[in-house]
This record gives structure tokens, sequence and C-alpha cells, in this order.
């Protein structure tokens, strides 16, 4: 995924006017440059920009305006930054497609252990999305990890993980070779999907919100993956990881390296 300049312009570190911010969190961009990047999110008229093998400032992450740049794959093929593609023909997915209002959850406010449960802050993103309430005075998350460890189960366990969510209420069609395919066509259903993945040593899962051509919208309860680490969520930034574009090959790399169509993914309904 590449970033295409179509006029002089001015990156930002925030989202406030570039002309109310100093000099140190701007950065004026000439046109016509085509940078390659990590990760993008689509932000109203700005889009959240992660570069790959640039920084500005020694910065890689900037707001562009949505009208000044353009996305492209790199065979400069434009990517649709809204839904403005025709509709498809009867039986055929959605070229793109995501579930509107969908809740983020950061596991590293987690009262029991945030940097490990990510299993159960994904549960709780999915059902809350269906209309879950702790019924506890806790975080949904941290109800659902106490509840794990006084049914001696574990969030560890993929069959436990579905029985949470069963005993919840809710459905889960968890399988062990759901395809990017599969995925897309549930989704397409406003219907979510959590993803095990190996994004840390010792494994990591993420919800899948929606699609594009270039790969999965993740809501990463953990923040932002990067090959190098995690750009963690912290107390002043809770939404890192919120409404990130992960490409397949991240995906099939990480979550499937027997070879497509291996993914462990939990299919979510109500």
């Amino acid at each position: 995924m590449k970033l295409k300049i179509l006029q002089n312009t001015v990156f930002k570190l925030q989202t406030a006017q570039a002309s109310d911010l100093p000099a140190d969190q701007k950065e004026e961009i000439t046109a016509g440059q085509l940078l390659d990047l990590h990760s993008y999110k689509v932000e109203g008229k700005l889009i959240k920009v992660s570069f790959k093998n640039v920084e500005f400032k020694g910065r890689n992450t900037w707001y562009a305006f949505a009208d000044h740049v353009r996305l492209v794959t790199s065979q400069e093929d434009v990517v649709a930054t809204q839904q403005q593609l025709s509709p498809p023909t009867p039986g055929e997915l959605p070229r793109q497609h995501r579930i509107k209002d969908f809740p983020y959850l950061a596991q590293t406010d987690n009262r029991y252990n945030p940097g490990g449960s990510c299993n159960v802050t994904s549960v709780a993103m999915c059902l809350s999305f269906f209309g879950a309430k702790p019924t506890r005075e806790a975080q949904l998350e941290d109800e659902y990890y106490d509840f794990l460890i006084e049914q001696g189960r574990s969030r560890h366990d993929p069959y436990d993980l579905k029985w949470l969510v069963e005993q919840k209420g809710y459905k889960d069609d968890f399988r062990e070779t759901a395809s990017i395919q599969d995925v897309k066509k549930w989704i397409s259903q406003d219907k979510p999907v959590i993803l095990h993945g190996y994004f840390t040593r010792f494994g990591h899962i993420i919800v899948l919100v929606g699609y594009n051509s270039e790969g999965f919208i993740v809501h990463d309860p953990y923040g932002e993956y990067w090959d190098s680490g995690y750009d963690m969520n912290t107390d002043w930034d809770k939404t890192k990881g919120k409404g990130l574009v992960y490409s397949y090959s991240l995906i099939e790399r990480t979550c499937s390296p027997e070879g497509p169509g291996n993914m462990w993914c939990h299919f979510i309904a109500k």
C-alpha cells in the first residue's frame, strides 16, 4: 500500500487546524511523492497514516488531508476510502465492508493481566456489539476473566472461549480451517470474527470488523502491530488499535503460517 501526494499539502501530528499547530507538529509535503504505508485509518476528512520506510521530524505516523492524497496499491490501483464502489451483483460479496458502530476496548486498562487478556477483551468487544452489558461492578472483559477462572476454564483455550460466548447467550462457530473468503462473507453480514494469531511470541487475539482491497479492518486490543513490536495503547491514548488495516499478507503470515485456509477463527453471532 502506498500514499500518493496529489498536491502540496501539510502533514499533522494532531487533528487540529494546521495553522494552530507549532512548527514541530506539522510538515510541508510536496506533490508527486509516493510513500510506502504500513497501515492507515480514515478519520473523517483526514487519514491517519503510518509510513514504512520514512520519517518526518523523527515520526512515522501523521494525519493527512484525504482530499490531498490518494491510497493506491503497488500497481497504483486506487483504494476507495469510503463506500464509493458500485453495488455488487446479487450473490457477490461487497468489495469492501465495515461493521458500523463497532465498539473498541483496550486490554491495557484491564484489572487483570493487561498484557495477556486480549482473549476476553476481544470477546467483550463482540458481545457488547450485540448488546451484552456487565452484570458485576467491573468492565465486561474483567467480568469474563473472573467468570472463566470461577468455572475452571482457560482464556487461552479457543474452545473455552467458545464456551464463554455460548454461556452468555450468543453463538460462536469456531473453526480451525477458516479462509479469508469465509471471514469476508461473515463480516459482510455485519457479524464480527475473532482471530487467533502470532502477532506476539506467545500468541495474540484480535477482532476483524471489516475488509477492503488491501486487508482486514481490525480492532487490536493491544494497540498497533509492527514487525518490530507493538505501539501499545496508553492511558492517554487507548484507541491506537482501533480500525486499523492489517494487510492480507500480514494476516496470512501471522495467522495462517501453514498455508491459506488455516486460520483459527470464532464466527460470532447473536
